[in-house]
């Protein structure tokens, strides 16, 4: 049932939420936020509206950003 295995789904994000310290962000390979776990105001007083769409450095530090570039763009 569709029903049963959303709720199930439901559960397990917010027992993941939960079990971070944190938030859960995904970024594109260029910074672009394209997913904000609903808990960021908590930790960034901005809600997913708020940064969904926006570049990541938009909220870092300018010394931080080729750091950060390093990292989107590292592969495995």
């Amino acid at each position: 049932d569709l029903d049963i295995e959303d709720e199930m789904k439901a559960q397990m994000n917010c027992f993941y939420l939960k079990a971070l310290d944190g938030f859960v962000m995904v970024l594109t390979d260029d910074g672009d936020m394209i997913y904000i776990s609903d808990n960021v105001n908590k930790y960034m007083g901005l809600t997913q509206f708020e940064l969904t769409g926006h570049s990541v450095f938009d909220f870092t530090h300018p010394c931080d950003h080729e750091e950060m570039r390093e990292m989107l763009t590292h592969r495995n």
